[in-house]
């Protein structure tokens, strides 16, 4: 349930920056000032969660996600459904040169 809600408020907070189609109508988000009736918006979320002092010769926990995730609008602007598939969630404790770059996937154990 926590994870569900981190998804939802991290795919809220970044949808400037993400573009959301669906399958018979596409927009780009910078052309889209509100959710619609009838739309699936669509995207490929991806996370990575560092914790630890940010210092050389500290190691730092780091978790990671990757998921598919689907918003969509049947009946009306304001109720959404909301349905995440293809969850991979992987750990890894080590120290970083750079905390805010997203590392590959393969360096984490799930």
């Amino acid at each position: 349930l926590l994870l569900v809600a981190a998804l939802v408020a991290a795919a809220f907070a970044a949808r400037d920056s993400l573009r959301w189609s669906n399958e018979a109508r596409s927009e780009s988000v910078d052309r889209v000032d509100s959710f619609k009736k009838g739309y699936e918006y669509r995207f490929n979320l991806e996370t990575q969660l560092a914790n630890g002092l940010p210092v050389p010769g500290s190691q730092q926990s780091i978790v990671r996600s990757k998921s598919f995730v689907a918003l969509s609008f049947p009946e009306s602007e304001t109720l959404a459904q909301l349905r995440i598939d293809n969850v991979r969630v992987a750990t890894t404790q080590k120290e970083i040169d750079q905390s805010k770059d997203v590392l590959p996937f393969e360096l984490f154990e799930e």
